[in-house]
């Protein structure tokens, strides 16, 4: 076992001082006594010493007897006692561990409790390159868990996640190239071995108790391969063995490290089993591949089967289970042959009756997990979810709990493994090496990296402390992309961003809603606050209070508690800006000489820095940087740290920018103009004419923009910029619009609600009775907008009349536009200051 403390042990040597008497008479001493051993010896040979010797024996032999006793015990204690805990130790004592199945849990995520993903950046550090890593990873609170192969030996290795160094790792004698992907409870490791052509191969089980970490615990040779991964419940050990069948092992083993086997279920009546297993309510469901083609339900106790669903195809996907459902996929492709056959299937069991709910047909074979996506849905987050899996034809789809398609895209390569999530986003990694970063529901890409192609991408993404972890079969085990800054808090524009329209997180909106509460009396609010964790941000134009004050919201809604107040003499009347800790936000009115960018520290409210600058336009924020229209038609870029990066003369600006990962589009005002920047040096990558002038900032979906003008829609390649389509509307529209890469809504100068399908352009409803200048909020089931003196409501599928939901009439005109967060919609009335609207009780 190769430990870090061996090897910082041969980096530091301790001091000792000897303490011995001169060794030249020692060394004179050497040949005498080898002499007398020697004669000794020879004097056994004659029958009298011997029998002397063996009477002295026999009459001493309870002395002797005790003696061996004794060492015995002493051997015994040392194997087996747990050795002192040495300071330095290289894992903590307290190291929680929980990842009993592949992929973590049952909903296949790749990740376990609250995990932030990577949004930006690139390789942070590659582990051994060269080696092929096929197994996907287990996490702890500290650790990664990993196995690799050289030259057809495997290993396995324990990883620190921040530098890739090596913690302990280990091996059994002539430890096969493993495809199996490690899981991990608290004291013990417990992995397959082998590829598909490997035979007598073994389940490992490795020590993770403090001071025995990495050493083998046992080992159970089977006579087959084994690719699955194993389940760890309730001290017992879940393996499909190949043709060899499924085993269920105690966890822990016998005195002497012998595996301990419950119960056997021989290979004839299991072919192929290699699919990882999942345990629920007491039943182990197992999928077959080649020449088993079923799904087969066994009671986990006794290791009896109760059923067996025959398929259509091979079952090589790990099933997922959610809500009483179980979800896999399947068919006739190969982690070899992907392309043997595109055709797919997903099905959905339910678990009550153990008969198929569903099927839906897939583009190619589903290898890896249907991933279970507990994104913020419609109406009630904690009720809805989407499936995600990816086929062997590189399409990766998004399905309902129906099985209905939500959205697909093509990434051009096949996907072998299982998408990576945590809340609204998704992970996945395809044979050309594009790893991906999509926003759900939309599937809209934030965030790519490309690593080297390779023959075979096996091994799925997990996630963890904010970064990517995926094996490779010619980089390493390699750690991808940074996590947003501080808790990934960001609200990066005006109404949260382009194409948000004061709803950037899709947050379910209430069906009615009533006054909550209100702040800031007679301080008039003519931007949009905007909002971060349980914090709202607000800016006051004129009154007692000009500035920006921060709230704190906290779970209880009726009482906001001011947390610090930033006052200002000339007011603030345009949104400010969130990154992280920073508040950002520019004083004044647009064009006027005086302005100033301020920066915040969003929890205590202490001036970090200022800059005067003469602002025209709004503010927009990304991880590192802030982005500010100025005169002489110059977009600045100034990192947050106040220090300038770089400027760019574009043209007059009265909007803000939208940012990616490696990208900046401005929407320009006059002349009317679209211009993409390269982010990191604002060099000017192509620069495009609009039919007419801007009214938003223009939003990017994919490869796609989506330009709001006064004439109506146009939707440009983020490629060159040539126009794609375009939607004439006469009435043009006046102000932000939402937008999510499916579909559009706003509001038009006539005061129609306008709706479509943002790829054809085509108007699905127009109803009247909207004020102009006030942008929707709007989700995939509801839609609200503002209507003289109320609010209306419009529910999917979007025809028939709107309804009330929230008259205002009583409380005055509003000021400000709505913004949703965390089931409130804020919006700014005058005389009133800010009202908060909630659900009624």
């Amino acid at each position: 076992m190769e430990t870090l403390g061996a090897c910082l042990g041969s980096r530091i040597a301790l001091s000792v001082i000897p303490i011995l008497p001169n060794l030249s008479p020692l060394i004179l001493l050497i040949p005498g006594l080898c002499l007398s051993f020697l004669a000794a010896l020879f004097s056994l040979r004659k029958p009298g010493t011997r029998r002397a010797l063996g009477i002295l024996l026999w009459r001493q032999k309870l002395a002797l007897l005790f003696c061996l006793a004794v060492a015995l015990t002493s051997v015994a204690f040392v194997r087996y006692a747990p050795p002192e805990q040495s300071p330095s130790t290289t894992q903590p004592k307290v190291v929680a561990r929980n990842w009993p199945m592949h992929r973590g849990g049952p909903l296949r995520q790749g990740a376990t409790g609250v995990q932030q993903g990577p949004i930006q950046g690139g390789r942070q550090w590659a582990f051994r390159p060269g080696d092929q890593f096929y197994a996907s990873a287990a996490a702890d609170s500290r650790f990664l868990y990993t196995v690799g192969c050289r030259n057809d030996r495997g290993r396995i290795f324990c990883l620190e996640s921040q530098s890739g160094s090596v913690v302990w790792s280990c091996a059994p004698t002539h430890y096969a190239a493993t495809f199996s992907s490690p899981v991990i409870t608290d004291d013990f490791l417990v992995v397959g071995e082998g590829l598909h052509h490997t035979r007598t191969a073994r389940v490992v089980c490795v020590d993770l108790r403090p001071g025995r970490e990495g050493t083998i615990a046992w080992t159970l040779r089977t006579n087959s391969h084994v690719e699955c991964t194993p389940v760890i419940h309730n001290e017992r050990v879940y393996v499909a063995a190949g043709d060899d069948g499924i085993y269920c092992l105690r966890l822990t083993p016998k005195l002497g490290g012998k595996p301990r086997v419950i119960w056997h279920r021989a290979g004839g009546d299991y072919p192929d089993a290699e699919t990882s297993l999942i345990l629920h309510e007491g039943l182990l469901y197992l999928g077959l591949g080649v020449g088993g083609q079923s799904l087969c339900v066994l009671d986990a106790h006794s290791g009896r089967e109760k059923t067996r669903l025959q398929m259509p195809f091979p079952v090589f996907s790990p099933p997922s289970i959610h809500r009483e459902k179980l979800y896999f996929g399947m068919g006739q492709g190969d982690y070899v042959t992907p392309h043997r056959d595109l055709a797919g299937q997903v099905c959905c069991l339910d678990l009550a009756t153990l008969t198929i709910d569903w099927t839906l047909k897939t583009p190619g074979t589903v290898l890896g997990a249907v991933t279970v996506v507990l994104a913020a849905n419609d109406e009630n987050s904690s009720e809805m979810f989407w499936l995600a899996c990816g086929c062997s034809d590189g399409t990766l789809l998004l399905l309902n709990p129906q099985g209905q398609i939500v959205e697909q895209i093509d990434t051009h390569s096949p996907i072998l493994g299982s998408p990576a999530s945590t809340g609204n986003h998704l992970y996945i990694v395809n044979n050309s090496g594009n790893v991906m970063g999509l926003n759900v529901p939309t599937l809209e890409p934030f965030w790519q990296f490309d690593l080297t192609p390779s023959q075979r991408q096996v091994s799925s993404p997990i996630l963890h402390n904010g970064h990517l972890f995926v094996g490779t079969e010619t980089e390493g085990f390699v750690s991808l992309g940074v996590p947003p800054p501080t808790s990934g808090i960001l609200w990066p524009g005006r109404l949260g961003g382009a194409g948000a329209a004061g709803n950037p997180h899709r947050q379910p909106l209430p069906k009615s809603t009533r006054v909550q509460w209100k702040h800031g009396g007679k301080n008039l609010i003519t931007a949009p606050i905007a909002a971060a964790a349980d914090q709202i941000i607000v800016p006051f134009a004129r009154g007692e209070r000009s500035g920006i004050e921060m709230l704190a919201i906290g779970s209880d809604t009726t009482r906001p508690r001011v947390r610090w107040f930033a006052p200002s003499t000339d007011g603030v009347t345009q949104s400010p800006v969130i990154s992280g800790d920073c508040v950002l936000f520019v004083d004044g009115q647009p064009g006027a000489a005086r302005r100033q960018l301020r920066c915040f520290d969003r929890e205590t409210g202490d001036r970090l820095w200022t800059r005067p600058l003469h602002a025209t336009g709004a503010l927009t924020v990304d991880p590192d940087a802030v982005y500010v229209p100025q005169r002489e038609r110059v977009l600045a870029c100034i990192d947050l740290q106040g220090k300038p990066r770089w400027t760019q003369t574009l043209g007059e600006m009265k909007h803000g920018v939208a940012t990616t990962a490696e990208l900046i589009l401005a929407t320009v005002t006059k002349p009317p103009a679209l211009v993409l920047l390269d982010r990191p040096t604002g060099a000017i990558l192509w620069e495009i004419e609009l039919k007419a002038p801007p009214v938003a900032t223009a939003s990017v979906h994919r490869n796609q923009i989506l330009a709001a003008t006064q004439q109506g829609l146009e939707l440009r390649s983020l490629v060159d910029g040539r126009l794609l389509n375009f939607l004439e509307d006469p009435e043009g529209l006046t102000t932000d619009l939402y937008a999510d890469g499916r579909r559009f809504v706003y509001v038009n100068r006539r005061g129609e609600l306008v709706s479509g399908d943002m790829r054809s352009m085509d108007v699905q409803y127009r109803l009247p009775g909207a004020t102009a200048g006030f942008a929707p909020l709007a989700t995939d089931q509801r839609v609200v907008f503002f209507g003289h003196d109320r609010f209306l409501r419009l529910e999917r599928p979007f025809s028939g009349e709107p309804t009330l939901w929230c008259a205002l009439s009583d409380i005055g005109p509003l000021s400000s536009p709505p913004v949703c967060h965390r089931g409130c919609v804020y919006v700014g009335v005058q005389g009133e200051g800010l009202v908060a609207l909630s659900e009624e009780p």
